[in-house]
């Protein structure tokens, strides 16, 4: 006697015996401090490097297309924990820089 293919397709398991494999998780999300916005690409690697020599940070500056017009953004880390990039936040904050988080 067959079993109904329904019945059949619920009792099959993987080729090794396992458990059939979960699904890949969401991407992470991910943190990043923003610096500063600018016109110039020149102002934006300059305060980039500063950032860099004066506090070791991983800092990078990223083009955007913002209204149809290039701005360059100067951002710090990528961090998985929104904490920890609150934390950089309020330590540039305290050091004179203006920060903004973004999330990605």
């Amino acid at each position: 006697e067959e079993e109904a293919p329904a019945a059949a397709e619920s009792q099959r398991k993987p080729p090794d015996g396992g458990e059939e494999p979960s699904p890949a998780p969401a991407p992470a999300r991910l943190y990043r401090v923003q610096v500063g916005v600018f016109k110039s690409r020149d102002n934006a690697v300059s305060l980039m490097n500063e950032l860099k020599e004066k506090y070791q940070l991983e800092v990078y500056v990223k083009e955007i297309d913002l209204d149809g017009e290039t701005r360059y953004r100067v951002q710090v880390g990528a961090f998985s924990s929104e904490e920890n990039a609150e934390k950089l936040s309020r330590e540039l904050r305290m050091k004179g820089h203006r920060t903004f988080i973004s999330r990605e």
